[in-house]
């Protein structure tokens, strides 16, 4: 049949096609929805996150005034290391959106995504302490005794001031940071087992499904 030979649309014809909630319905099903919303909050996430280290960052550079010089050679490195240690961690959550985006469909889609988002924890808390355990050591190493209490609010981990104390907090940050990687990556396998488990009895439970239909 051509186009000129088939019927004029009715009016019932255009509410059925705006209400037809089939597309969406199956989008659902696939996931498809769910991987894209979350993919835009993770993003969004990451933005937020940006600015708020940007003005933290900003505000940080005003403990310069009034501090010894070594005190200062401290803070002007540690504000140096802070914005490459934030991209880096920020990078690598664009970049775990990025994975959100391109799972595959499939009957589960809510696991795959946490498991995802639990590992992405672990990840940049990793990637950041790594990445600020030497300037930290170094704020504890040049940061006198009646100093540390004003740096408080601007170092990630408590740093108590000498020697031995900027090796703990070298070792400190790295020990921290991986184990919470250790642990997220075991809660992602734990979830993932799970995962595992219930589609393959998905998938047995099909083909006995299957394999019970008489032939034709």
């Amino acid at each position: 049949m051509n186009a000129a030979d088939q019927p004029p649309k009715t009016a019932r014809d255009y509410v059925r096609n705006v209400v037809d909630i089939a597309p969406l319905l199956s989008a659902l099903e696939r996931g498809a929805i769910i991987r894209k919303t979350v993919r835009i909050l993770m993003q969004v996430l990451a933005g937020v996150l940006g600015m708020f280290l940007i003005i933290f960052w900003i505000k940080a550079w005003g403990m310069l005034k009034d501090v010894r010089f070594f005190t200062g050679v401290a803070v002007v490195i540690w504000q140096l290391a802070f914005p490459c240690a934030g991209y880096l961690a920020l990078k690598l959550l664009f970049a775990r959106a990025a994975d959100v985006r391109t799972l595959p469909d499939s009957d589960y889609v809510v696991a795959p995504i946490v498991g995802i988002l639990v590992t992405v924890y672990g990840e940049m808390v990793f990637v950041f302490l790594g990445v600020m355990s030497l300037p930290l050591a170094l704020m504890a190493w040049c940061v006198a005794e009646r100093e540390a209490y004003t740096f408080r609010e601007l170092t990630v981990m408590p740093v108590t001031p000498g020697f031995l104390g900027g090796i703990k907090a070298f070792l400190g940050c790295w020990a921290v940071g991986f184990v919470a990687l250790l642990l997220t990556r075991l809660l992602r396998e734990c979830l993932m087992a799970v995962f595992s488990i219930a589609q393959d009895v998905h998938l047995l439970r099909r083909r006995g499904e299957e394999s019970a239909k008489p032939l034709a």
